[in-house]
């Protein structure tokens, strides 16, 4: 009997389902402009629109908050530079958890990073996380920057508390998303946080696909230079 072979890095990577694959099948032969008034475009432009729509109702998000990138690590870097460019971000704070596109695109904005530390049961020190918090202040705001779900551990974070405690100190929060959106319950405009990145292909969509969820309050940081933001619509 031939040996069968079972796939359990999903968190890393998973199949592309059936139906994404005969959606990208369908759109090889689409072209056009989306912002033109011609048909071609105006057809591109129902199928952004529609894509944007279920990428909001999966993340709890509205519409106008959906910004699509090319990948989650392109969201992580617009999200973390956008926010020291646009926002007057003039402090990082970072888990020790954090996946290392976080970290590099943190270490590369010129700004102070501090280290947050973990427990032994993977969650961050909310106290030290607190104590930093209180060191900033309104003038030179703090992003702080957190994974939902750890990719290769699997700890979910207490965003909820996390949300409270940012909140409550007047800074911005940044939530690495990729591995909890579609898998873990959250309504992205009812948490309070500012921003979060998703990927399309750990949830069985196509690689090169992912998106950035944007506060209204915080549209300047997608608007970064060469910063990939959308084109079109």
């Amino acid at each position: 009997m031939p040996r069968s072979r079972v796939y359990l890095d999903h968190n890393a990577s998973a199949p592309l389902l059936p139906e994404a694959r005969r959606e990208v099948e369908r759109l090889l032969d689409a072209f056009g402009n989306p912002s033109a008034q011609h048909m071609e475009g105006r057809q591109l432009a129902n199928v952004i629109d529609t894509a944007r729509s279920r990428v909001a109702d999966l993340s709890g998000a509205a519409r106008g908050q959906v910004v699509f990138t090319g990948s989650a690590s392109e969201a992580i870097t617009q999200a973390i530079r956008g926010g020291v460019a646009g926002l007057g971000v003039g402090r990082l704070i970072v888990s020790d958890g954090e996946h290392r596109a976080v970290r590099a695109a943190a270490e590369l904005c010129g700004v102070p990073v501090v280290r947050i530390g973990l427990g032994r049961d993977g969650r961050i020190d909310l106290n030290g996380l607190k104590e930093h918090l209180a060191r900033g202040n309104a003038d030179d705001k703090t992003l702080v920057c957190v994974h939902w779900v750890n990719n290769e551990t699997g700890v979910v974070q207490p965003i909820a508390e996390i949300c409270d405690m940012v909140r409550d100190s007047g800074h911005l929060l940044f939530v690495d998303g990729v591995q909890g959106a579609g898998k873990l319950d959250l309504s992205f405009e009812r948490s309070g946080i500012h921003m979060m990145a998703i990927s399309g292909h750990k949830l069985g969509g196509p690689v090169g696909v992912g998106a950035l969820l944007v506060r209204e309050s915080c549209n300047g940081a997608v608007l970064i230079p060469g910063g990939g933001q959308e084109q079109g619509r």
